[in-house]
């Protein structure tokens, strides 16, 4: 499974006619934030960004930088599966089946 971090941002789309360049600005600002990962592969999809999650990354060193980028309302780690319950059921048991829950 591919892991990606889906970004949420702010009022940028009450801007109109620059929201474009405001977009632009918050792409920039992320991958300069991010810098120091080597290549962001990023895109915008309906009003949110996605990176492609290197699994080289450290997550918490990735979180700590998102979390100072000025515009960014949420953002949280995603995996892909296909459109089939019997696949998502078998990915999703491959990324809880070593965690320990307290309850059901």
């Amino acid at each position: 499974m591919d892991r990606y971090i889906i970004i949420h941002y702010g009022e940028i789309y009450l801007k109109g006619g620059n929201r474009k360049f405001f977009e632009d600005k918050l792409i920039s600002n992320i991958k300069l934030a991010l810098k120091d990962l080597g290549e962001i592969k990023l895109r915008l999809i309906s009003g949110r960004i996605i990176i492609e999650f290197n699994k080289k990354w450290p997550w918490d060193f990735v979180r700590e930088k998102l979390l100072k980028v000025f515009g960014l309302e949420y953002f949280a780690l995603a995996w892909n599966s296909a459109q089939d319950i019997k696949e998502i059921e078998k990915d999703l048991y491959k990324l809880v089946k070593n965690r320990k829950f307290k309850t059901f």
